[in-house]
């Protein structure tokens, strides 16, 4: 649970906040974020809100949520990743079984026990019960034990029957079987038709996170959903979608997307198989590129601007041919690096000129005397708008140029 559930519970709890918006003004968020906050609160049974004022929900959770915080601060109990390890102390555990219970890092749990030790709310048994040692299990009164049981109940029908993907402390990917009924908010596969591709897949996708999900999420878990199951099919269609709707995607957020679920690398591979019809690991999960390029085929995706271009050889001794005075330009990013044979090959050539009357000149040659056409701003991909280009010059046969000043 985030910080500002939290503070809203606490204040609730602690009977200084009855009125939405006081206690809005109070926390200093968004009226949107307030809102959004309550409502997952009231879903997940802690508060009510009837017209104006927000109390405690009368149900067993809520009730045992205020008798512990009279002892305990329930800030410890509730933030981040301690929720889910305190459910798990409903029954003694080791570290490593809460591991593997919740898909958390060992220094994650290992975090959270500490802070439970320290606050009173659990300790480890002693040697004299058989099968105990190393066991860790609730402190304090039976309000805490209660409270730890109801949310692990809840817990567990939340993804009853769901084979879980992927797991930290804020998200839950997950699949199950078509039209069963679980938690979280469509994503992967089970949403792919929503932006052009038809694909069945025998499995519903969900994850269960604060916020709505970006297509950037659903191409990341699509891959996690087939790359975790070996799924070389959903695979492949994974890799279809992100090229179908890969102008509306900005690939340093993607990437970012993928490292943080811990598929970076598996990104990059495909990165790696789309721009050198290879990849550098993984290689049982890729189809050879022919028949990959025929698969591309049947969901219209073309491959041709994939290809890295031919290196820019003469291309600056070509400008300088067509320019009747000095013309300085700055060479900039990959193509200065292939020059100096710190890089294979480039897909596009970075330059800057120093104003107006140099960028006009530079582009006028490049236009008037070597062929290259500007790229309509409705053609710029997500990446190009990120480099924000004063314009963009393509050639049929060379990388493009993008030109700034």
């Amino acid at each position: 649970m985030n910080a500002t559930a939290i503070k809203i519970i606490k204040a609730v709890v602690g009977g200084t906040a009855t009125n939405s918006k006081e206690l809005q003004s109070g926390l200093g968020v968004s009226t949107s974020q307030f809102h959004a906050q309550t409502r997952e609160l009231t879903s997940k049974g802690f508060v009510d809100r009837i017209g104006s004022g927000i109390s405690l929900q009368k149900n067993a959770k809520a009730q045992l949520i205020k008798k512990v915080s009279q002892g305990v601060d329930i800030e410890k109990i509730l933030r981040g990743s301690n929720e889910k390890v305190f459910c798990c102390l409903a029954r003694p555990s080791t570290v490593a079984e809460i591991v593997t219970r919740t898909g958390l890092s060992h220094a994650s749990v290992s975090k959270a026990v500490s802070d439970f030790k320290a606050a009173g709310i659990a300790r480890t048994a002693d040697n004299s019960g058989p099968g105990q040692r190393g066991r860790l299990s609730l402190a304090g009164s039976q309000d805490l034990a209660s409270l730890a049981n109801i949310m692990n109940i809840e817990l567990e029908a939340m993804h009853a029957g769901a084979e879980i993907m992927y797991q930290d402390a804020v998200r839950v990917l997950k699949r199950c079987a078509k039209n069963q009924k679980t938690s979280g908010r469509p994503t992967a596969f089970s949403v792919f038709a929503e932006y052009g591709i038809a694909y069945d897949d025998p499995f519903d996708y969900y994850i269960v996170q604060d916020g709505p999900v970006g297509i950037h999420e659903v191409v990341v878990h699509a891959v996690i959903a087939s790359y975790r199951t070996q799924n070389r099919a959903g695979f492949l269609m994974a890799i279809i979608f992100y090229l179908r709707n890969r102008r509306r995607l900005d690939t340093v957020r993607l990437r970012r997307t993928a490292l943080s679920y811990g598929v970076d690398g598996v990104w990059l591979d495909i990165e790696s198989y789309l721009r050198h019809r290879e990849p550098v690991k993984n290689t049982k999960m890729f189809l050879p590129w022919s028949e990959f390029a025929e698969k591309a085929g049947v969901y219209e995706v073309g491959l041709a601007e994939l290809q890295v271009p031919a290196a820019t050889g003469l291309l600056f001794e070509k400008i300088g041919m067509h320019a009747t005075r000095l013309l300085e330009v700055y060479l900039l990013g990959g193509e200065n690096m292939r020059i100096k044979n710190l890089k294979a090959a480039t897909k596009d050539c970075d330059v800057v000129v120093r104003n107006r009357a140099e960028f006009d000149r530079f582009v006028g040659i490049m236009i008037s005397g070597l062929g290259f056409k500007r790229l309509a701003d409705s053609e710029h991909t997500q990446d190009d708008m990120r480099l924000c280009p004063d314009t963009i010059l393509v050639h049929p046969d060379m990388p493009r140029v993008y030109c700034g000043r």
